[in-house]
């Protein structure tokens, strides 16, 4: 990226969380830290290189917490393995954890507002609670196609960046989302281009926490 390809329709922006499941002992992201201090927490993650997974390890940095990442290859696995205690607690996109609201509960946001406050108990930003300065780590959704594709046929994927934009005026789509559960506040278009500065974002952070997000094997 972006050589070899490039992203160029956003569906959504997805705020990074962390979360407990209902009868968790940890009812507070304050009572997360302390347990951290005390002894390393582990932590289910969808994969290393992930905004929410960057929160982790930077808020643990920032607080002098201890987490350990436990990368479980995707949001469901990730969220069964705090559902049935595996984990301490886990981090992922809010939208996922907000549909089993009534198992799990988000302790706190990676955002330095909770634009789903009604879905997740007026969960507080991690920065308001801490005083820290963590970026905003939202993930969000794109399209993407091969960088050659739009060298060799800029009209057809001219027509296919046009009509990817349309589908998010059209009410259906809004109404045809919402049947799924998900919070429909989460569907924010953006094109290629502000597609690309968040990729590159997020790529710089990785870089940032490249020590922390690798596994070193011990000789």
């Amino acid at each position: 990226f972006p050589e070899d390809f490039q992203y160029f329709c956003r569906t959504d922006i997805d705020d990074s969380v962390v979360f407990a499941r209902r009868e968790s002992p940890i009812k507070r992201v304050e009572d997360l830290v302390a347990e951290a201090k005390r002894r390393t927490v582990n932590v289910a993650v969808s994969r290393l290189p992930h905004p929410a997974s960057i929160g982790m390890l930077a808020l643990g940095a920032a607080v002098k917490a201890r987490f350990n990442l436990v990368p479980y290859g995707g949001g469901n696995p990730t969220m069964v393995a705090v559902l049935s205690g595996e984990v301490d607690c886990g981090a992922l996109p809010i939208t996922g954890v907000v549909l089993q609201r009534e198992k799990m509960k988000v302790l706190g946001v990676f955002n330095e507002k909770n634009t789903l406050a009604s879905y997740s108990e007026n969960a507080p930003p991690i920065n308001a609670v801490f005083g820290t300065k963590l970026p905003d780590l939202s993930s969000s959704r794109s399209w993407a196609i091969h960088t050659e594709v739009i060298e060799k046929f800029p009209d057809r994927f001219a027509l296919l960046e046009k009509t990817a934009k349309q589908v998010f005026d059209n009410p259906k789509y809004k109404e045809a989302y919402a049947k799924t559960g998900a919070p429909v506040e989460t569907i924010q278009y953006g094109d290629r281009a502000l597609c690309t500065r968040y990729a590159k974002g997020m790529i710089e952070l990785a870089n940032e926490y490249r020590s922390l997000l690798t596994a070193k094997k011990k000789g």
